[in-house]
C-alpha cells in the first residue's frame, strides 16, 4: 500500500470513530438513546426506537434559526435552495436525498439517537465550512519522519474550543446565500488568524486562495 493508501485507510477508520462518538455523545441536557451499530440504518426495521426530543430553547427567538417545525407558516423546501438556505444534503461531491417523515426530515447517515435539532439554526442540513491548513514538518530543510509509522509527520491548524474544552478544525456554518468558499474563510480568520497582523500582501494572497478555489471540494 502507497502512502496515499495508508493515509486514506486511517481517515476512514477515524472518521467512522467519530461517527460513533457523535452518536453516542452527552453534549446536550437530555440522554441520547443509545443506537447499536446494526440499527443506524433507516432500512433496519426497529420499532422500539423511540428518541428524546430536544430543540435548545434560545432557537425560538434567534432571528437566524428556523422557527418551530410545528409552525403551521413554516414550508420549508425540503432536499432544495430555499431562498438562500441550502436545504441539500451532500455526500463528498454529489448531492443525495434525504427522506422526509410526518414532516420532518431524517439524517441521511441514519438514527442518531435523538430527534429536534439540538442547537442547530435549520432543520435538516446545517452546512459548515472548515479550513484544513496543513504543512508537512521540516527540520534543517528534511522532511521529518514518524519514528514508528516512518510516514512523514504533517502538522495543521487546530483551535481548542472554549464550549467543550477539545481540539478542533477552525471553521463554522455556512450564512444565508454564503458561499462555502467564503465562509471557510470567515471562520478560519475568525478563529485562528490575527488578520491585524498579516501583511497586506499575504491578506491578497489568502483571499485569493480562496476566492478561485472550487468550491465543491469545501461541501
Amino acid at each position: 500500500m502507497n502512502m496515499l493508501g495508508q493515509y486514506s485507510t486511517f481517515l476512514c477508520s477515524a472518521l467512522k470513530e467519530l461517527n460513533a462518538i457523535c452518536r453516542n455523545s452527552n453534549v446536550y441536557p437530555v440522554k441520547r438513546m443509545v443506537v447499536p451499530n446494526d440499527k443506524v440504518s433507516w432500512t433496519i426495521f426497529w420499532p422500539e426506537y423511540a428518541p428524546p426530543n430536544y430543540s435548545a430553547s434560545h432557537l425560538s427567538t434567534a432571528s437566524w434559526a428556523d422557527p418551530d417545525i410545528a409552525d403551521v407558516k413554516f414550508n420549508p423546501k425540503w432536499n432544495e435552495d430555499d431562498e438562500g438556505i441550502d436545504r441539500k444534503s451532500y455526500d463528498q461531491n454529489e448531492t443525495i436525498k434525504y427522506e422526509v417523515v410526518d414532516g420532518c426530515p431524517l439524517n441521511p447517515k441514519g438514527r442518531t439517537g435523538l430527534s429536534g435539532r439540538g442547537r442547530l439554526g435549520h432543520w435538516g442540513p446545517n452546512h459548515a465550512g472548515d479550513a484544513i491548513v496543513s504543512r508537512w514538518k521540516y527540520l534543517n530543510g528534511e522532511k521529518q519522519l514518524d519514528s514508528q509509522s516512518g510516514l512523514p509527520i504533517l502538522q495543521f491548524i487546530t483551535i481548542l474550543r472554549k464550549d467543550c474544552g477539545k481540539w478542533a478544525i477552525p471553521g463554522g456554518f455556512v450564512d444565508p446565500k454564503e458561499a462555502s468558499t467564503s465562509a471557510v474563510l470567515r471562520e478560519l480568520f475568525e478563529e485562528a488568524i490575527n488578520i491585524k497582523k498579516l501583511s497586506d500582501g499575504v491578506q491578497v494572497d489568502l483571499k485569493e486562495f480562496f476566492k478561485n478555489g472550487r468550491q465543491d471540494l469545501l461541501k
